[in-house]
């Protein structure tokens, strides 16, 4: 669907189309689907980018170790060194700990990383000036607020956005509006569309855990 399609599905479900009686605005109707589109990619991790330079391209300086990421990323799935033939392994800190002795100190080629919060850190220390590519999970990057503006997720998940924008304005503090049974029902099919919404402690240990979790290194 358009946007504008989707507002229009949003007015139907509404009971909204008359538009010459809007209950609520384009404005509003924009605002809560740009929440919903956000709030599904952190749910079920939607949109997949290798290909954005701004978010997925990282110049590695000699000697600094620990670099901040683009805030839409929510999950780092692959990173590779444009220098090297194989991506980096991911791992925890705590399995560095275990199984590389002194390993903060060490430079040479790095051959892990570990993500922790909207930061990526390589190890070993990069000796040399490189290019980090990396394929993520992200959030959207443009902020819809206009009908003209295009969706980021794919098609197939435009329907269960009508029901996030749905919820969202059901509960709307308005006299005219505020339906805390309809906002509830429409809460349970966005559910049932993207998961439930996790906790923050839920959303950091994503970052954190490995894609692979055999990738502790063996003992130096």
């Amino acid at each position: 669907m358009t946007t504008t399609e989707l507002i229009q599905a949003v007015r139907d479900r509404l009971d909204d189309a008359i538009s010459a009686d809007y209950l609520f605005s384009d404005a509003r109707l924009l605002r809560a689907l740009d929440n919903a589109q956000r709030e599904a990619c952190e749910r079920a991790h939607l949109i997949y980018d290798a290909t954005t330079a701004s978010v997925c391209e990282v110049s590695v300086v000699a000697g600094t170790h620990t670099y901040a990421l683009d805030p839409s990323i929510t999950k780092v799935m692959r990173a590779k060194l444009s220098a090297e033939t194989l991506p980096l392994k991911q791992i925890t800190q705590r399995d560095l700990d275990l199984s590389v002795s002194d390993w903060e100190s060490l430079d040479g080629t790095p051959r892990w990383f570990y993500q922790y919060g909207n930061n990526i850190r390589l190890a070993y220390n990069p000796e040399a000036n490189d290019t980090l590519y990396l394929e993520v999970y992200r959030r959207p990057l443009v902020v819809i607020d206009e009908l003209t503006d295009a969706l980021e997720i794919p098609s197939e998940y435009h329907q269960g956005l009508v029901h996030g924008v749905c919820a969202e304005v059901y509960g709307d503090q308005d006299a005219d509006t505020y339906d805390p049974q309809r906002e509830a029902r429409e809460s349970a099919i966005f559910d049932g569309w993207f998961g439930p919404k996790p906790s923050a402690n839920q959303m950091r240990m994503r970052k954190e855990v490995p894609n692979n979790l055999t990738a502790r290194p063996r003992r130096f």
